[in-house]
């Protein structure tokens, strides 16, 4: 029994120190899909949360405990602005609560809400990600309750982030 020979042994290294050297070259193109993958699941799961919340709040527009004239829900600026209004507990009056896209951020309002004012709170940070499209859409049903439905298109800041958007529909029950 004997070993390698000296060009065997230098082959075998040479092929190995290629093998290596692809690698070398292939984990940093996999670390960077990774990340960027990351990111958009990231900015998914953001935009998941914000039009969960703006749904739930939907589902509660025009809820009164006995008659009540108010008008539940308002659509401003093509859907663009929605004002939500409903009873609170019996003799503590309405609730109004507003969403809107402004400056590339979505923004609520718990008050008297007026879609032009100031003062409004911003819901998603604009130097993370930019909101580029929120809209409700009211979408009559017959006898059912209509379905507001709910878009909203973002772009993560992160360099070479993709963008992304979600649509989720709700029933208005109250309305």
């Amino acid at each position: 029994m004997h070993g390698f020979t000296l060009p065997e042994a230098l082959l075998a290294m040479a092929i190995g120190s290629m093998v290596l050297l692809a690698g070398s070259r292939l984990l940093p193109v996999l670390q960077l899909a990774t990340l960027r993958e990351a990111q958009v699941q990231n900015l998914e799961a953001e935009l998941w949360r914000q039009v969960f919340t703006v749904g739930k709040t939907l589902q509660r527009a025009g809820y009164c405990r006995s008659e009540c004239t108010l008008q539940g829900l308002r659509l401003r600026d093509s859907g663009r602005c929605v004002i939500i209004s409903r009873e609170l507990a019996p003799g503590t009056g309405t609730e109004q609560v507003g969403f809107r896209l402004r400056g590339g951020a979505l923004e609520t309002f718990s008050g008297s809400v007026n879609c032009e004012s100031g003062g409004w709170e911003r819901m998603t940070d604009p130097s993370s990600l930019r909101v580029e499209l929120f809209q409700v859409q009211r979408e009559s049903r017959g006898t059912f309750a209509p379905r507001l439905t709910i878009t909203l298109r973002a772009q993560a800041l992160n360099a070479g982030a993709r963008g992304a958007q979600v649509q989720h529909s709700v029933s208005g029950f109250n309305l």
